[in-house]
């Protein structure tokens, strides 16, 4: 209900229902302003509540490497450095995909695509099948731009694990990226995990969106 509630308002438009500046900061800086709806934000709030939100341990190259291991005890094969180039469609069903360097069809049950709209439509089904939904935002790039920023990450000769995990401050002078002027700088560090760094050290990283 919550979440059906919030999808009724854009970040922007949620976050100024708020008197304080402090917390319309918080809203504008966790969430993507004027692209998302603020249902984003109870969705996350929800997952952190119910004790499912976090971070994979070892980061993502860790969980990924576990659900190969996983994958191919169960007998499964995996094809790595093999670009898609195609989805293949036959009686209005996936049946196939077709790789770089070959016109071979490697037939399957299910095609599972796990990439963006965009490459999906245009690029694997070769326009043959739009969508209205996203052509007008493919094509409308002013209303709906691409979400994007700039993720600067280093290791740090010095342990934070004291420090708070993660910090959101301003400039003092007007930072501009790609010509766009940034209010906001998010940094992290990655303590919680001696995956991530070696003792005494830390990992890092400031993001610019």
């Amino acid at each position: 209900e919550a979440i059906r509630f919030g999808n009724k308002y854009s970040v922007n438009e949620y976050a100024e229902r708020f008197r304080s500046p402090i917390v319309r900061k918080l809203l504008l800086t966790a969430l993507s302003t004027g692209y998302n709806k603020a249902g984003v934000l109870f969705s996350m709030l929800q997952t952190r509540a119910s004790g499912n939100g976090g971070w994979p341990e070892g980061g993502s190259l860790e969980m990924m490497k576990r659900m190969a291991a996983r994958f191919t005890s169960l007998g499964g094969k995996l094809y790595l450095k093999t670009p898609v180039t195609e989805i293949v469609i036959e009686a209005g069903r996936a049946t196939g995909i077709k790789i770089v360097g070959t016109d071979k069809t490697y037939k399957a049950d299910y095609i599972i695509p796990a990439t963006d709209m965009h490459i999906l439509l245009r690029v694997l089904l070769k326009d043959r099948y739009p969508v209205p939904y996203f052509e007008q935002r493919f094509n409308d790039p002013e209303n709906y731009p691409l979400l994007s920023g700039t993720l600067i990450a280093f290791g740090v000769d010095a342990d934070l694990s004291k420090r708070p995990h993660c910090l959101s401050f301003e400039p003092e002078k007007p930072l501009f990226v790609g010509g766009e002027r940034k209010e906001t700088i998010i940094a992290e560090h990655y303590c919680f995990d001696s995956r991530f760094s070696p003792k005494g050290k830390s990992t890092v990283q400031f993001l610019i969106n």
